[in-house]
């Protein structure tokens, strides 16, 4: 095809790329900039019990030198939370910009030296002291609910206990089921790994109290947003967010990390510009994290293999603090979809957002859709082992039709909507995979 939809199209950005002249955040310079770098916990859970910072202010090449307690304005914010089953809202504690009072992960930033040079401030980084009152860790995302309190008040250690579809129906289904399928699957917490790291440059204009941030950012207008508005609590306008070359992010250069935050507050503090670009050590521990999920699922089915009812109860891991979209991927994301490509009628699911002394977790790579994927055709798989039934058969028995497009999954949102499928031809697509393959 030489046009329309299939057409094959000439890309147009190769060309920098492949001449290595791709144009990143940390290629970019402004006259008189310095350079930040962040001292973070070695411990997973502890009081701050104190930081001297007195030997490192003072050290050679040094500008300033600050901790939470020096900063005044707000931190990284969660853009979408859920109800619990309670009516009650999602628990979500504050995310200091450098933490006051507790470290909460291994990689929690307790302060920032701003020196001339990028070795300067690392040299004078190592001249903090702190004093930490260890605390026990909470790692296992089974027993979160009896570890140690992370943030006061938070009764669990859960951020939220949410839940959708029609639990009613699911457990009468169960019941009457001629079979039951069970099965725990767990996702995995995984590290994304871009070939660029994350890297801010930011500059603050006296001339108009504005600021200007270079930042590897996948989404510059919700920084900027967040920034603005939930952060420094100025408007919009007054913030200029630039993402160049990104450098891969695959979700986890969606959010606005507090870096980027702190290292835009102290351009106005010092009135310079600062860089910062982390190492890869500081991408495995602060970059946000993704999936880390355990599901256990029951299935049942009728006497002649046909799906009845799917019920769902979740324990999801979102570390130690919420990040932007932590609490929507294993809810929204995730729970509106366990219907696949199956004519289930009746659904419930039960999620449980859990606390740990780990990394902040957040979108990765189809958020949420690609778990409940594996989680629903991994079930069938065990299913028809279960059954003695080949996995090509009852898949047969149990996708949707085309005749019944447009086809209501069984799930209603909390406003009453429900999730329809519009279109699908899923029997012939089974028919053809299986026909191409030679199965």
């Amino acid at each position: 095809m030489s046009e329309g939809i299939g057409a094959s199209v000439k890309r147009k950005e190769d060309k920098k790329f492949l001449t290595g002249k791709g144009r990143y955040t940390d290629d970019l310079n402004r006259p008189g900039q310095v350079h930040a770098h962040f001292v973070r916990s070695d411990v997973a859970h502890a009081n701050i019990k104190s930081i001297n910072t007195k030997a490192a202010s003072v050290a050679a090449g040094v500008v300033a030198v600050y901790t939470g307690e020096d900063i005044d304005v707000g931190g990284p914010i969660c853009g979408w939370v859920v109800p619990n089953r309670d009516g009650s809202a999602t628990h979500e504690p504050p995310h200091p910009l450098l933490a006051k009072g507790k470290v909460r992960f291994v990689g929690d930033a307790v302060a920032v030296v701003i020196a001339e040079s990028v070795n300067q401030a690392k040299s004078a980084s190592e001249l903090i002291e702190v004093d930490y009152e260890e605390l026990p860790a909470v790692a296992n995302l089974e027993t979160a609910s009896s570890g140690a309190e992370i943030h006061e008040g938070m009764a669990e250690n859960r951020y939220f206990d949410w839940e959708l579809g029609d639990e009613a129906a699911t457990d009468k289904a169960l019941k009457s089921a001629a079979k039951v399928v069970k099965l725990k699957v767990r996702n995995n917490r995984l590290i994304p790994n871009a070939m660029e790291p994350r890297s801010a440059l930011a500059e603050y204009d006296d001339l108009n109290d504005s600021y200007t941030l270079h930042t590897t950012s996948q989404n510059p207008h919700l920084s900027r947003l967040v920034l603005a508005a939930f952060m420094f609590q100025i408007p919009e306008s007054k913030i200029r967010v630039v993402a160049p070359d990104v450098g891969g992010g695959f979700g986890s250069k969606v959010y606005v990390y507090i870096e980027e935050a702190v290292c835009t507050w102290a351009s106005k503090k010092i009135n310079r510009p600062i860089k910062w670009t982390a190492d890869r050590t500081q991408s495995f521990l602060t970059d946000a994290h993704g999936r880390d999920h355990i599901n256990n699922v029951q299935l049942a089915l009728d006497a002649n293999n046909k799906i009845i009812g799917l019920r769902v109860d979740t324990v999801c891991n979102l570390g130690s603090y919420l990040s932007a979209f932590a609490v929507a991927v294993p809810t929204y994301l995730h729970g509106t979809l366990l219907s696949g490509l199956y004519d289930i009628p009746a659904i419930y699911t039960n999620v449980k957002g859990m606390a740990t002394n780990t990394a902040p977790v957040d979108a990765y790579r189809g958020a949420g859709r690609p778990e409940v994927a594996f989680m629903v055709n991994r079930l069938i798989d065990h299913g028809a082992k279960q059954l003695g039934l080949d996995p090509v058969e009852i898949r047969r028995i149990n996708l949707i039709n085309s005749e019944e497009m447009p086809y209501d999954a069984g799930i209603l949102y909390r406003d009453g909507s429900p999730l329809i499928l519009d279109s699908g031809n899923y029997p012939e697509a089974l028919e053809k995979s299986v026909s191409t393959i030679g199965y």
